[in-house]
């Protein structure tokens, strides 16, 4: 069975529309939607919203900036999860080691 598309449609009333594979199909439906606080998130989570429509601007102005925000969100929250993950490491070897 295939994966889901990563990037996820939410209208204004947190109802779920769509998974896309690129973040500029995500911004034409927001686009198309027309809502004041509907979101394209990185997954279903609430905390993974990387664009919400009149709160970061309005998708239907630029599908392109739309999907440099989210990919730079999405690059970003990575980039957390990396650093979390290195420090996570060292401390299960520090305490391998006998906190030493």
């Amino acid at each position: 069975m295939a994966a889901t598309h990563p990037w996820k449609v939410y209208r204004a009333d947190n109802e779920y529309i769509a998974s896309v594979k690129h973040p500029e199909h995500a911004a034409m439906l927001l686009a198309g939607l027309g809502e004041h606080g509907a979101t394209i998130r990185w997954g279903h989570p609430r905390r993974n919203i990387a664009w919400a429509d009149g709160v970061n601007g309005d998708a239907w102005e630029s599908y392109d900036y739309v999907a440099e925000v989210c990919i730079g969100w999405q690059e970003a929250l990575q980039s957390r999860q990396d650093q979390m993950a290195r420090d996570l490491n060292l401390g299960l070897a520090y305490h391998a080691q006998g906190g030493k």
